[in-house]
């Protein structure tokens, strides 16, 4: 029997979102992220971007763990596909939102990122993504 590599220091509830990102019917795949834009870190507040790399560096610390405990390729693929989905899980932001109300954003979800709420994050990107696609104008018939 294999178990998940302990969390790293300053992240809680990892067991729970490991659980959700290795489950089978779990909707998050690397080639569903080809649908939303690509996020370029150039007008990100500093505060959000070392919040952003503290986060980077918990998972990749984390996914080292689970190749050491020789945990399922599948399973280890699954966490560097989630590293891969960071960006834009983590720094999508509206264009003209302010400075400081992006920083709130991200921040906040660094935060909910390292408290293990993987699928809140994710369901909320797949709902914003769902949203955008509503209001796109239909082609004429």
């Amino acid at each position: 029997y294999l178990r998940e590599p302990p969390p790293p220091s300053g992240t809680a509830g990892w067991d729970q979102a490991f659980k959700f990102l290795t489950d089978p019917n779990c909707p998050f795949q690397l080639a569903t992220l080809r649908m939303y834009p690509l996020v370029t870190p150039t007008t990100i507040p500093k505060q959000a971007l070392h919040a952003f790399a503290e986060c980077c560096t918990s998972l990749l610390t984390y996914i080292n763990s689970a190749t050491s405990s020789r945990l399922p390729p599948e399973q280890v693929w699954a966490l560097r596909s989630l590293f891969a989905a960071l960006p834009l899980l983590l720094l999508r932001s509206p264009e003209r939102l302010a400075f400081h109300a992006k920083r709130r954003i991200i921040l906040r979800r660094c935060d909910d990122f390292k408290a293990g709420a993987w699928a809140d994050l994710w369901h909320s990107l797949a709902s914003e993504a769902h949203r955008k696609q509503s209001l796109r104008p239909r082609p004429p018939r």
